[in-house]
Formats: structure tokens, C-alpha cells, sequence
């Protein structure tokens, strides 16, 4: 009826429309209109009122209002104005919005409120000097309105007018104390000025107001230190969280993170100390954490005893005291319909592919194709589940479990290389880590072993694997650096590869070629502390329906655990960033057999797998141009002396290690060390010494070198070595294999764990028993054999060189061949 003309009968209908539907957004737009058609401005104005507070499409109503404004401008009031500049400023509809607030002032002159707003508006549309005009007349106006303060200050700091805005700051808050945005930014102003101390009070009263404490509260200045740290002001963060220790001198939480600042930022001295008085102070209230800052800070220092010593009595407790139970194994077995009746069958390269029994399905040996593998008809499965610890005793806390998994357990691999020890432990903490998670929203499956048609997804055809990979290291990190050149190669095998960042990366080139590799390289938008939300990357992950997620992490990084738990995708699989991480017994851990000897799936909750030939494979690293003979004489080194080195952090540092390393040499002539590492040089140094005056090897034959800052400079440092000594218990990882690659003959010791089996992995690969030891004794032989015997060196020297050759290319050094064996083992999965 409103379009033939029959205004009237379409009024009529709307209204009557609109006693039953009264928040009809349609009925009352065009009911607005046909009062406009009609003439009856007032009833559209009236209309469209109420129209404005359902948050609509408010261009409609300004639109109309501008037909109005231009026949009868007295009808619109300066109210309306501003109701509609309100409703289109919500919608970032910001020019008309201006327009609305400007007809709002032109109406009514004296609308402190329609200048506030206006300013707002013309910040957010970058009209900085026409804001703050904004803002100075509402202020002129009302010169008591804290909000008109505030809102000028935000403009004078956008303009950089940094002195101005301190002063409207503190207008505002002398008119409003609780304005916690005021305190807040003002003390971000305070610190571009470099005035931390008045940066620290201005925040830590925003803290108190945010989290309803009292002003000058000791948990205010904590709540506002951990703040600080999330967002790397550390200084900042320090004082405020000394500032919350001198009003209460037992708060756990300050300490913590006091001692947790000044070990990342590498005054482990000052963090020993803060750590000290940490658990003088609060070790009766709460012995578990205290210890475990401790362990931490010691073990990164390099002073492995001490931190030995509090590891230990603190596991004896949690037997002891606390009642933690061993948490034995649940063997279940699932036999096949048909047993094997058959010899284990073989691959073309030889290497047994099934074993029966009590043994999972494994696999060993080339990966050249689908057709390389043989499917038995049927064999046992070994299925292993946890029990729940029981706690019969005193009663572990959430507050406590969470650091003996996250932390305990880390620095366990350092102190300890004690397969069945370390497994009983994880199996003690790990199941009440994950009571912490909802349970996983998928139907669990079947147990790991290869079979014709398994996938629970249907027949895949043709189709490439969705591979998803989780981590919070695809940067310049020991991670990135042995995991780039697999996946680049896996890109090439499936164009479905997404990466899942689950951390606040600082991204760098290796980030930008990870980025590339991608079919998708997702980051978080919010982060409650350094890491993303689990729940955030689950539903991420989920929605991309992957048929593999590949963990790079492990425990390392807390929230992919959490993951890991959720089981997004029907196969989770954890590699190289650690030790498996005691998740599920329906996830798997990838290795190879000589990181995962037979027999270690009893000492895993995770099922093991393991690639035929190395647990990874790189394809080389970048480094300066370097000159051997320069960089020795730059370090004072004659051209003719044997040169040992150790690249162990303070964390693989130990007494042992150093006494092994003085020992070799003892029994090299004029043979130098030279040690790098993060650690705490001072104590580093005193142990080496100490060794050395022991043994009379004098203490110039040792060198130590400072940190470097870039991979590429620190690689400089292998030219001037003949020999690395590997760490143990926990061997080098990257290192290790920077030291091979760049041709330097390693001596690694042999342990039990995986950590301490990594160095004999890489030699084996590359088919090198010269410096594999299984004892210290060895270890020492080795290291001396390799000093004295040159033609040994060269003949090693020389094997590292061929194995790069493209026509001799070992394991280690060709991630195509990795990549297609890993993703054939996805595929069989």
C-alpha cells in the first residue's frame, strides 16, 4: 500500500503490525518512512527512536533524517541527533556519525556529552588536533567531567604531547580516583618518560581498582609484576614485585615469578639469591614449589648438585610423604582374530617388520614406497593404560601437580638417566596433570598397528593426509632449526600441511619460510599469559579435520599437552622437542631404534614408533665464512693444538662431565677446552678449575667463550675445534648435529633415556662407532684416542664429508627420505 500511494492503510497496517511484534525492526523502519512520506515528521522522528535502541542499520534513519532536516530542520532535535551519531558510531559508521554530533551541537551549543562523543569520533577517524578541540570545549563546558579529561589525554599522547597528557590524566583522576584506565595509561605515559617508579605506582593502583584490593595492597603489586612480565618490561616487573615482598615478604606468588624474571633474563646469580630467600621464607607453607624454583634456577646455573640434592629429597617426599603411588602399568591384551602362524614378515631391506607376542607392530628398515610394506594378516597388540595415582596420605593440590609435570619433570631428564626411575615418576604426576582437562570429545581407537582399510574415516582413495603441526618454535630455536627441513619436504608430499602457533611468537625469517611451507599458519588472537588458549587451538584444530597432528613440543610447552589430551585429531603424535609426554596411551612418540631400544614400550604411557633409520634428519646449517686458522689466532690458539669443545648449557652442565672433559686433557698434551654455554660462568669456571688443579692440568688450557648473537656467528666457533665433547645425561641435540655437520668427530656417552641416546643416534646413522661410549672411563678413552690419533680424526673428518655427498647422502642429512618415511608412517596409522 506505502508504494502504491496509500498512506494511510500502510500507517494503519504497521501499526497494527506492531501491537503484536513491538520490537519489529522492519515494521518500525517502514512505518518511519510512511510517517515521512505522510508529512508527519514528529511520528517518523518518534518511530526511528525507537528504531535506534534495537542496534540496526541506523543509515536508514540518516538518510531519512537528512530528507527531514532539509523541509523542516525544527522538527529534529538535538537528543536525536545525538541518539542517532550514537547508533551509527557503534556501527563504525563514523563520518555520518561526526555529521549527527555536529547537527547535535549546531542545535544545542552547550552539549558536553555530543562534544565528548564527537571527539571520539574524529580520533578514531585519525582528526587528532579537531579531537581535542572536542574535547576542550566539553571541558570548558563542564570543567568537572572526568571523562572529557581522560578522553583529551588519550588525544594529546596520540599526538605525542606527552607532558600535556600527564597533566589531563591526573585531572581525571583527581575528579574520579577509580577511573582505572586513567591510572593505567597514565603509567604507561610515566614509562616513555623513563620514570619507572612513578610508571610502577600509576599501575599498580590500576591493578587494585581492576582487581578490587585495597590501594598499596602487596597482591596488587604482584597481580601488576606478572602483568609487567607478560609483557616483557622486566625491570618494571622486578619492582613491582620487590615493592609486593617488602609489604608481604611470604607471598608465594611474588616470589615465583620475582625468581622466574631474573632466571629468563639471566642474572642467575640475583635469581639464586631471590630463590634463597624464597624458600627460607615459604618452603614449610609450600615445600613442593619451592623446590621445584629451586632445582630450576640452580639447574640453569650450572650447580647441578645442589639442585641434584633438593630433586631427589623432594621425590623421596612425594613417595613418602604424600603417598604417591607407582601407578603400575594395565596390560591389556587385544589379540587378533588371527594370530600370525607365520615367520615376521620382511621388508625388501631385510629388517624384521613384525614382531610377535607381547610386542607392539614396529617397523625397520627403508620406506621407498607404499609397495615396500608387508600387512600381516594378524598379530597381538599391547595396550598399555595408566591407573590413576592414589594418594592415601596428604593430598597433592592442582597448585602442586601443575609444576611437578610442567617443571619437576623437565629438570628430571638433567639429573637423572634412569629409565624405569624417570618412567615410575612420570606415571606418578602425569595421570593427575591430565585430571586437570576435560576428557576428549572423540571415541577412542584402536590400539597402534598397521592394517589394509583401518582408517575410521572411510576409504581415502588417492587423497593427500591433512597434517597438522603444533608448536611454539617455528623461529630461530633448536626446534625450528631440526624441524624446517622435514616439513618443507612433507609440503611437498600433501598440500594440506597447517601450522598451529600456540604461543606469543616473535617471528623472525625461519618464521616467514615455516609461514610459507603452509597451507595455513595459524596465530592466536588472546593470550591470558605467554601461551594461547587451549580451548582457542582446539577448536581451530577440529574445524580443519586433520587426519594426523604432529607435536613438536612435548611438556615443554604446557598447552600442547592440553591438546594433545583433547585429541583433536584421530592420530596425535609427539617428536623430537623432548621425551614423550605421558598424555594417553592413544597417542604415539616418534624415535628410531636407537633412541627407543627394544623393550622400552613398557617405560612409555605413549605408544612408540619408530622411523627406520634417525629420529630426524636436517638438510645443513648456514653459517659466516670462517677461516680456521684466523679465528684461532684471534683466540689464541697455535695452529697445532688439539682443540676440544663443549657446547652445555648450564641445565647439561655437571661435575661428572667436567671431570671426564679435564680428565682427556690430562692425557692430550697442550690440548685446550673451550667451553660455551647459557649458564652462570662463575660457578662453570670454578668446577672446571677445580677439576683442573685436581688432575694438575693447568687452568689456561681452558677457554671460555661468550655468547654469540646470531646461529650463524656461533657456528664460526666448530672451525677452530677438533673434537666436540657431548653433555650427559642429557646429550646435545642441535649442537650435535651442527658439530657433525660441520665436520667435527664427537664423543657422546650412552645412556638409558632417550635425551641420553641422542648423540648415538646420530652416529649411527651415519654408520660411526668411533666416540660412542657407554661409561666415563670410555668416554675419557675416546676423547684422548681422537686428540692423539690424527689419522683416526681425518679418517672421521673425512667419512662426515662424504656423508653429504649426493650420490652417499646418510639418513641424517636427507630430510626428503625422512619426510616419506614419516608420512608413510601416517598413512599406515
Amino acid at each position: 500500500m506505502k508504494e502504491a500511494g496509500e498512506l494511510d492503510g500502510a500507517i494503519a497496517s504497521y501499526q497494527k503490525a506492531l501491537a503484536t511484534k513491538p520490537d519489529d525492526a522492519y515494521i518500525l523502519a517502514s512505518l518511519a518512512e510512511a510517517y515521512c512520506q505522510e508529512g508527519n515528521f514528529a511520528g517518523a522522528i518518534a518511530t526511528s527512536r525507537r528504531y535506534l535502541t534495537l542496534n540496526q542499520d541506523a543509515i536508514p534513519i540518516y538518510n531519512m533524517a537528512a530528507k527531514i532536516m532539509a523541509a523542516r530542520p525544527e522538527v529534529i532535535g538535538a537528543d536525536f541527533c545525538f541518539q542517532l551519531g550514537n547508533a551509527l558510531a557503534l556501527q563504525n559508521k563514523r563520518h555520518e556519525a561526526a555529521a549527527s554530533f555536529q547537527q547535535a551541537l549546531q542545535k544545542q551549543p552547550n552539549y558536553t556529552e555530543a562534544y565528548i562523543n564527537l571527539g571520539i569520533v574524529l580520533r578514531q577517524l585519525g582528526q587528532l588536533e579537531e579531537a581535542a578541540n572536542s574535547y576542550r570545549q566539553a571541558i570548558a563546558l563542564q570543567p568537572y567531567q572526568a571523562l572529557a579529561h581522560f578522553s583529551l589525554a588519550n588525544v594529546l599522547s596520540d599526538l605525542g604531547n606527552l607532558q600535556e597528557a600527564v597533566r589531563s590524566y591526573e585531572q581525571a583522576i583527581a575528579l574520579q580516583p577509580d577511573l582505572r584506565n586513567a591510572h593505567d595509561r597514565l603509567g604507561n605515559i610515566y614509562h616513555k618518560l623513563g620514570d619507572k617508579e612513578r610508571s610502577i605506582d600509576c599501575l599498580q593502583k590500576a591493578s587494585a581498582i581492576q582487581n578490587n584490593l585495597p590501594p598499596d595492597s602487596a597482591r596488587s603489586y604482584c597481580f601488576l609484576g606478572i602483568d609487567l612480565r607478560w609483557q616483557g618490561r622486566q625491570e618494571e616487573a622486578a619492582i613491582a614485585l620487590k615493592k609486593a615482598l617488602e609489604l608481604e615478604p611470604q607471598l608465594s606468588g611474588a616470589h615465583q615469578h620475582l625468581c622466574g624474571l631474573l632466571r629468563d633474563s639471566g642474572d642467575l646469580a640475583a635469581a639464586r639469591e631471590a630463590v634463597d630467600k624464597y624458600s627460607n621464607l615459604c618452603q614449610e607453607e609450600d615445600p613442593i614449589v619451592t623446590a621445584i624454583y629451586f632445582i630450576s634456577i640452580y639447574l640453569m646455573s650450572g650447580a647441578s648438585e645442589p639442585a641434584k640434592e633438593k630433586f631427589l629429597a623432594l621425590e623421596a617426599k612425594l613417595y613418602e610423604k604424600y603417598r604417591l603411588s607407582d601407578a603400575k602399568r594395565v596390560w591389556s591384551k587385544v589379540v587378533a582374530e588371527d594370530p600370525p602362524q607365520t615367520p615376521p614378515l620382511r621388508l625388501r631391506s631385510g629388517h624384521a617388520f613384525a614382531r610377535g607376542g607381547n610386542k607392539a607392530l614396529f617397523f625397520k628398515g627403508g620406506l621407498g614406497g607404499s609397495s615396500d610394506w608387508a600387512i600381516p594378516t594378524g598379530f597381538y597388540h599391547s595396550h598399555t593404560q595408566l591407573s590413576d595415582a592414589k594418594l592415601t596420605d596428604a593430598k597433592l593440590s592442582n597448585a602442586d601437580i601443575k609444576p611437578l609435570y610442567e617443571n619437576f619433570l623437565f629438570s628430571m631428564h638433567y639429573l637423572r638417566d634412569s629409565i624405569e626411575a624417570n618412567s615410575r615418576l612420570y606415571r606418578a604426576i602425569a595421570p593427575q596433570y591430565m585430571e586437570q582437562f576435560q576428557q576428549p570429545p572423540h571415541p577412542s581407537i584402536s590400539h597402534y598397528g598397521f592394517r589394509e582399510n583401518r582408517n575410521n574415516r572411510g576409504n581415502r582413495g588417492d587423497r593427500k593426509l591433512r597434517i597438522g603441526i603444533l608448536s611454539n618454535h617455528f623461529q630461530r630455536h633448536s626446534v625450528g632449526w631440526c624441524s624446517l627441513a622435514a616439513i618443507q619436504e612433507l609440503s611437498f608430499l600433501t598440500p594440506h600441511l597447517y601450522l598451529y602457533v600456540t604461543g606469543k611468537l616473535s617471528p623472525d625469517d625461519m618464521t616467514d619460510r615455516f609461514h610459507s611451507l603452509a597451507a595455513k599458519f595459524y596465530r592466536p588472537s588472546r593470550f591470558p599469559n605467554p601461551m594461547a588458549y587451549a580451548s582457542d587451538l582446539l577448536a581451530e584444530i577440529r574445524s580443519d579435520n586433520l587426519d594426523v597432528l604432529l607435536d613438536l613440543d612435548s611438556l615443554t610447552v604446557p598447552v600442547q599437552v592440553e591438546i594433545l589430551h583433547g585429541r583433536p585429531a584421530p592420530i596425535c603424535v609427539s617428536w623430537l622437542g623432548f621425551d614423550a609426554p605421558f598424555v594417553s596411551p592413544q597417542n604415539y612418540w616418534l624415535g628410531d631404534w636407537h633412541s627407543l631400544p627394544a623393550g622400552r614400550e613398557e617405560n612409555y604411557c605413549e605408544q612408540l614408533v619408530r622411523m627406520p633409520n634417525c629420529f630426524v634428519a636436517v638438510a645443513g646449517f648456514d653459517r659466516r665464512e670462517t677461516d680456521r686458522q684466523a679465528l684461532r689466532k684471534i683466540h689464541r690458539i697455535a695452529p697445532e693444538q688439539i682443540v676440544y669443545f663443549c657446547v652445555a648449557p648450564g641445565r647439561k652442565f655437571n661435575p661428572d662431565l667436567a671431570r671426564a672433559q679435564v680428565a682427556i686433557l690430562a692425557g692430550v698434551p697442550d690440548s685446550l677446552l673451550v667451553y660455551k654455554g647459557r649458564s652462570d660462568r662463575s660457578i662453570v669456571e670454578a668446577v672446571y678449575r677445580q677439576e683442573c688443579d685436581r688432575l694438575g692440568v693447568s687452568r689456561h688450557r681452558l677457554k671460555f667463550l661468550d655468547l654469540t648473537y646470531s646461529e650463524e656467528e656461533h657456528r664460526q666457533i666448530y672451525d677452530i675445534a677438533d673434537v666436540l665433547l657431548d653433555s650427559y645425561p642429557y646429550n646435545g641435540g642441535t649442537h650435535t648435529l651442527e658439530s657433525l655437520w660441520f665436520n667435527l668427530p664427537v664423543v657422546t656417552r650412552v645412556g638409558e633415556q632417550f635425551l641420553s641416546r641422542m648423540g648415538y643416534s646420530f652416529l649411527s646413522s651415519l654408520g660411526i662407532k668411533a666416540g660412542i661410549a657407554r661409561s666415563w672411563q670410555e668416554y675419557v678413552a675416546w676423547g684422548v684416542r681422537l686428540g692423539r690419533d690424527a689419522v683416526l680424526r681425518n679418517a672421521l673428518r673425512n667419512r662426515l664429508v662424504e656423508s653429504k655427498q649426493s650420490d652417499r647422502l646418510a639418513p641424517l642429512w636427507n630430510p626428503r627420505q625422512f619426510a616419506r618415511d614419516m608420512y608413510a608412517v601416517f598413512e599406515k596409522l
